[in-house]
């Protein structure tokens, strides 16, 4: 089922706005991402879901096909750690297998933003490290930051000049 996205309402305060940033380069790559948002359903109420872009690999393996990218956004009650969690486990009901870093995959799942929070630990950075260098990222949430209010944390949207060249193709759903 598609989600609906129904604006910028605020949440109660024991609820955070989240930014999740995903994608497919192997299989279905459309199929993926439907069902990892299906997926998310327990962990995000999601309130907004980007176009489909499509990327060239970065940093990939060689025999790396172009990813599908969009980036959601919505609410969640969980603690990033738990929303990490729930977020790997998605990933391995998608069949993500995690072998050597930049192997080609089925499903990729990144926390971009937690509501305004900081955090770093050994497993975890929020907000994502390499989100201002990403076009895959940049320009879905372009799409989307209005109707979700994405965190400032020095992101100007409107002259997007990450890695990579993005295109858009077409809508998820």
């Amino acid at each position: 089922p598609r989600p609906s996205c129904f604006g910028p309402m605020i949440p109660p305060a024991s609820i955070e706005r989240v930014l999740l940033a995903l994608g497919s380069n192997l299989g279905d790559r459309r199929v993926h991402l439907r069902r990892a948002v299906a997926g998310l359903e327990g962990a995000v109420r999601v309130v907004a879901v980007s176009s489909v872009w499509e990327t060239a690999p970065l940093g990939c393996r060689d025999g790396s096909g172009a990813f599908l990218n969009i980036v959601l956004a919505g609410w969640t009650k969980l603690s990033p750690e738990s929303l990490l969690e729930s977020i790997a486990a998605v990933e391995r009901a998608g069949g993500r297998r995690r072998r050597l870093p930049n192997d080609p995959r089925t499903i990729d799942i990144d926390i971009v933003f937690f509501g305004n929070r900081r955090l770093r630990s050994d497993w975890l950075t929020i907000p994502h490290p390499r989100f201002r260098e990403r076009n895959f990222v940049l320009q879905p949430m372009r799409e989307i930051a209005e109707a979700v209010r994405v965190p400032s944390f020095e992101v100007d949207l409107r002259g997007v000049r990450g890695e990579g060249e993005a295109r858009r193709a077409g809508p998820l759903y």
